[in-house]
């Protein structure tokens, strides 16, 4: 496939990858760390490990759980708990939706801003510069690589529309991504998830927009995405989760850099069509874009 030589890469997030990486999350905080806001799912069963580490540090911790994706009415909720709190550091600890949300929150609390449907408010200037408080994103899912994009997705229901808010200060500071923590995921998530991060990484392959460095990322992580989730669902080996997380980061990346496809789009218009919030098939979080991908193709 013929790429322009000419392009741009960004990565500005910091990446820490491989079995037992969750054990740096404490020496990857500020100095002088006293208060904590962490981000989990509605379980928050994955993240048992982090809080343990976090509560034993003698830190002050906040948790606030994701029962379903980011909305205006779910990050406002998240606020007011956050009322009068200062954190040193936000920590997003779960899948896709814990990690969009740590990212919203990271911006608006480092701004002393509002969640609000007219996104039109925000000063674009805020958007692209770092936020001051650090966000650091510890995936518990193989998926969206969510960990290491410049955007979150927000539901607005006032709207009946999703809205993705962009920018630099929506990357993470820091990523960890720790396969051993994805392990404890029902069979049916890591099947979804394992898909989407799959349908990423072809997305951003056959992107218009794709470069060298893209490429790099996501032709190999094609196969290798296949065969760990079929070891991860067969076996559960070792290895396959190993494969699994770094594909998922690489799609992640790789979009970043190369942009997605159709098959996102429909999917989207699928889900809102029919006001699903889980799919059958594969994705739950940001639409049927894995079933839509036979279609586009």
């Amino acid at each position: 496939m013929q790429r322009s030589g000419t392009f741009t890469l960004s990565c500005p997030t910091r990446v820490l990858f491989g079995n037992g990486m969750a054990k740096e999350l404490i020496p990857s905080l500020p100095k002088n760390c006293k208060s904590v806001v962490v981000v989990t799912g509605a379980s928050g069963v994955a993240a048992v490990p982090v809080l343990r580490e976090l509560h034993q540090s003698g830190m002050s911790i906040t948790q606030i759980k994701c029962a379903t994706e980011p909305s205006i009415p779910s990050i406002s909720a998240a606020l007011q708990k956050l009322s009068g709190v200062q954190p040193n550091a936000i920590v997003a600890c779960g899948g896709g939706s814990a990690i969009d949300t740590g990212k919203l929150l990271t911006f608006l609390l480092s701004n002393k801003l509002d969640i609000t449907d007219d996104f039109e408010r925000y000063d674009p200037d805020l958007l692209s510069t770092a936020c001051t408080i650090p966000f650091l994103a510890i995936p518990t899912t193989a998926g969206t690589g969510a960990e290491v994009t410049a955007n979150a997705v927000v539901s607005v229901p006032a709207k009946e529309a999703k809205v993705s808010l962009r920018g630099r200060a929506l990357n993470p500071s820091i990523a960890i991504v720790d396969p051993v923590l994805m392990r404890s995921g029902p069979a049916q998530v890591v099947l979804r998830s394992g898909l989407d991060a799959i349908t990423q990484v072809i997305e951003a392959y056959t992107s218009i927009a794709a470069t060298p460095f893209s490429d790099g990322l996501s032709q190999p992580s094609i196969e290798k995405g296949l065969n760990g989730l079929r070891g991860v669902m067969g076996d559960n080996d070792n290895q396959a989760w190993v494969d699994l997380a770094w594909v998922s980061l690489s799609s992640g990346m790789a979009l970043a850099n190369a942009g997605l496809g159709a098959a996102h789009g429909l999917g989207c218009c699928y889900r809102w069509a029919l006001r699903s919030p889980t799919w059958c098939v594969v994705r739950s979080a940001s639409g049927a874009c894995d079933a839509s991908q036979p279609c586009v193709f």
